[in-house]
Protein backbone atom coordinates (compact mmCIF):
# COMPACT_ATOMS: atom_id res chain seq x y z
CA UNK A 1 0.00 0.00 0.00
CA UNK A 2 1.42 3.18 -0.94
CA UNK A 3 1.73 5.72 1.88
CA UNK A 4 -0.56 8.70 2.25
CA UNK A 5 1.05 12.35 2.56
CA UNK A 6 0.57 13.77 6.26
CA UNK A 7 0.17 17.37 7.59
CA UNK A 8 -0.54 18.80 10.76
CA UNK A 9 -2.66 21.69 11.23
CA UNK A 10 -3.24 23.85 14.14
CA UNK A 11 -6.45 25.86 15.15
CA UNK A 12 -7.98 27.60 18.45
CA UNK A 13 -11.08 28.70 19.80
CA UNK A 14 -11.02 32.06 18.13
CA UNK A 15 -14.16 32.92 15.82
CA UNK A 16 -13.38 32.35 12.18
CA UNK A 17 -12.53 35.35 10.66
CA UNK A 18 -11.13 35.21 6.67
CA UNK A 19 -10.15 37.77 4.04
CA UNK A 20 -13.36 37.04 2.40
CA UNK A 21 -15.61 35.91 4.71
CA UNK A 22 -16.04 35.86 9.24
CA UNK A 23 -18.29 33.45 10.41
CA UNK A 24 -20.41 34.46 13.62
CA UNK A 25 -21.81 30.98 14.44
CA UNK A 26 -18.42 29.24 14.29
CA UNK A 27 -14.25 29.28 15.37
CA UNK A 28 -11.07 28.13 13.38
CA UNK A 29 -11.67 24.75 15.34
CA UNK A 30 -15.19 24.34 14.73
CA UNK A 31 -14.78 24.66 10.99
CA UNK A 32 -12.77 21.57 11.45
CA UNK A 33 -14.47 19.39 14.09
CA UNK A 34 -17.98 20.75 12.62
CA UNK A 35 -18.41 21.84 9.70
CA UNK A 36 -15.47 19.53 7.75
CA UNK A 37 -12.99 21.91 6.34
CA UNK A 38 -10.04 23.93 6.64
CA UNK A 39 -10.04 27.08 5.13
CA UNK A 40 -6.74 28.89 4.23
CA UNK A 41 -6.63 32.07 2.34
CA UNK A 42 -3.00 33.07 2.16
CA UNK A 43 -1.32 29.66 2.00
CA UNK A 44 -0.09 30.49 -1.41
CA UNK A 45 1.35 34.16 -0.22
CA UNK A 46 2.70 33.23 3.27
CA UNK A 47 5.87 31.04 3.02
CA UNK A 48 5.82 29.34 6.35
CA UNK A 49 1.88 28.20 4.85
CA UNK A 50 3.51 26.56 1.47
CA UNK A 51 3.10 23.11 2.45
CA UNK A 52 -1.15 23.55 1.78
CA UNK A 53 -0.38 23.32 -1.73
CA UNK A 54 1.26 19.66 -1.62
CA UNK A 55 -2.25 18.63 0.02
CA UNK A 56 -3.82 16.21 -2.05
CA UNK A 57 -7.30 13.87 -1.92
CA UNK A 58 -6.96 11.05 0.26
CA UNK A 59 -4.17 12.79 2.58
CA UNK A 60 -4.54 12.58 6.32
CA UNK A 61 -4.67 15.60 8.40
CA UNK A 62 -3.59 15.68 12.50
CA UNK A 63 -5.45 18.16 13.97
CA UNK A 64 -3.62 20.03 16.62
CA UNK A 65 -6.19 22.08 19.00
CA UNK A 66 -5.04 24.80 21.14
CA UNK A 67 -5.35 25.36 24.33
CA UNK A 68 -8.76 27.72 24.65
CA UNK A 69 -10.43 24.68 22.87
CA UNK A 70 -12.30 22.71 25.79
CA UNK A 71 -13.15 19.33 23.71
CA UNK A 72 -9.52 19.56 23.17
CA UNK A 73 -6.99 21.13 24.63
CA UNK A 74 -3.72 21.37 23.48
CA UNK A 75 -3.47 18.06 22.06
CA UNK A 76 -4.22 15.96 18.56
CA UNK A 77 -7.06 13.95 19.46
CA UNK A 78 -8.61 13.69 15.66
CA UNK A 79 -6.82 12.61 12.38
CA UNK A 80 -8.87 13.66 9.01
CA UNK A 81 -8.53 12.42 5.89
CA UNK A 82 -8.49 15.12 2.90
CA UNK A 83 -11.81 13.91 0.63
CA UNK A 84 -12.09 17.68 -1.76
CA UNK A 85 -10.05 20.63 -2.29
CA UNK A 86 -12.14 24.02 -3.20
CA UNK A 87 -11.87 26.93 -4.14
CA UNK A 88 -13.40 29.65 -2.04
CA UNK A 89 -17.23 29.90 -3.14
CA UNK A 90 -17.19 33.30 -5.76
CA UNK A 91 -19.93 34.67 -4.34
CA UNK A 92 -17.66 35.22 -1.07
CA UNK A 93 -14.98 36.60 -2.89
CA UNK A 94 -17.20 39.05 -5.20
CA UNK A 95 -18.68 40.17 -1.95
CA UNK A 96 -15.53 40.60 -0.04
CA UNK A 97 -14.25 42.73 -3.25
CA UNK A 98 -17.27 44.82 -3.94
CA UNK A 99 -17.49 45.40 0.56
CA UNK A 100 -13.97 46.63 -0.20
CA UNK A 101 -12.00 44.08 2.47
CA UNK A 102 -9.96 42.25 -0.26
CA UNK A 103 -8.38 43.93 -3.47
CA UNK A 104 -8.99 43.08 -6.88
CA UNK A 105 -5.68 41.28 -7.43
CA UNK A 106 -6.71 39.06 -4.16
CA UNK A 107 -9.84 38.22 -5.51
CA UNK A 108 -8.42 36.89 -8.51
CA UNK A 109 -5.88 35.10 -6.91
CA UNK A 110 -8.05 33.51 -4.81
CA UNK A 111 -10.50 32.28 -7.93
CA UNK A 112 -7.83 30.50 -9.58
CA UNK A 113 -6.31 28.64 -6.41
CA UNK A 114 -7.78 26.03 -4.08
CA UNK A 115 -7.99 27.40 -0.27
CA UNK A 116 -10.58 25.07 0.96
CA UNK A 117 -9.84 21.35 2.36
CA UNK A 118 -12.79 19.35 2.75
CA UNK A 119 -12.29 16.40 5.72
CA UNK A 120 -13.94 13.53 7.33
CA UNK A 121 -12.89 12.35 10.68
CA UNK A 122 -10.47 9.00 9.89
CA UNK A 123 -9.50 8.52 13.36
CA UNK A 124 -10.51 9.25 16.53
CA UNK A 125 -7.29 8.64 19.35
CA UNK A 126 -8.99 7.24 22.32
CA UNK A 127 -6.78 9.45 24.39
CA UNK A 128 -5.49 13.20 22.99
CA UNK A 129 -1.45 13.24 22.61
CA UNK A 130 -1.03 16.42 24.73
CA UNK A 131 1.56 19.01 23.52
CA UNK A 132 3.72 17.88 26.55
CA UNK A 133 4.03 14.63 25.20
CA UNK A 134 4.13 15.91 21.72
CA UNK A 135 7.26 17.88 22.88
CA UNK A 136 8.87 14.82 24.77
CA UNK A 137 8.28 12.44 21.91
CA UNK A 138 9.68 14.98 19.36
CA UNK A 139 13.04 15.29 21.53
CA UNK A 140 13.24 11.21 21.75
CA UNK A 141 13.04 11.04 18.38
CA UNK A 142 9.41 9.06 18.58
CA UNK A 143 7.89 12.28 16.32
CA UNK A 144 9.25 14.47 13.31
CA UNK A 145 10.86 18.28 14.20
CA UNK A 146 8.11 19.62 12.30
CA UNK A 147 5.60 18.06 15.34
CA UNK A 148 7.03 20.58 17.46
CA UNK A 149 4.82 23.65 15.68
CA UNK A 150 2.06 21.79 17.81
CA UNK A 151 1.07 25.45 20.42
CA UNK A 152 3.62 27.50 18.60
CA UNK A 153 2.16 31.22 17.70
CA UNK A 154 1.36 32.07 14.12
CA UNK A 155 1.64 28.25 13.11
CA UNK A 156 -1.13 26.92 10.73
CA UNK A 157 0.19 23.59 8.57
CA UNK A 158 3.05 22.02 7.78
CA UNK A 159 3.73 18.45 5.87
CA UNK A 160 5.20 15.97 8.56
CA UNK A 161 6.38 12.68 8.64
CA UNK A 162 4.28 8.84 7.75
CA UNK A 163 5.92 7.84 10.35
CA UNK A 164 4.26 10.14 12.78
CA UNK A 165 0.53 9.39 11.75
CA UNK A 166 1.81 5.45 12.45
CA UNK A 167 3.12 6.38 15.94
CA UNK A 168 0.08 7.62 16.57
CA UNK A 169 -2.47 5.53 15.66
CA UNK A 170 0.02 2.47 17.20
CA UNK A 171 -0.49 4.46 20.48
CA UNK A 172 -3.85 5.09 20.21
CA UNK A 173 -4.69 1.42 19.49
CA UNK A 174 -3.34 0.40 22.94
CA UNK A 175 -5.16 0.48 26.37
CA UNK A 176 -5.13 3.77 27.76
CA UNK A 177 -2.39 4.49 30.29
CA UNK A 178 -2.21 7.53 32.74
CA UNK A 179 0.96 8.88 30.10
CA UNK A 180 1.42 8.10 26.08
CA UNK A 181 4.24 5.56 25.62
CA UNK A 182 5.35 5.10 22.01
Amino acid sequence: MEEKQVFLIQSSHKPAKHNTVSFTDRTYADEVMRHGYYRNEDWDIKKRDQDFGKITIGDYILHYTTGDVKESRSQIKLIYEVTAIERVPEKEVDEALRAGRISKDFAERLKKGHHILRLKPHKKLKQGLNLHSIQQWVSDGKLSKNMNNCGKLGFNICQVSYDDYKTMVDWASKPPSSSPQA
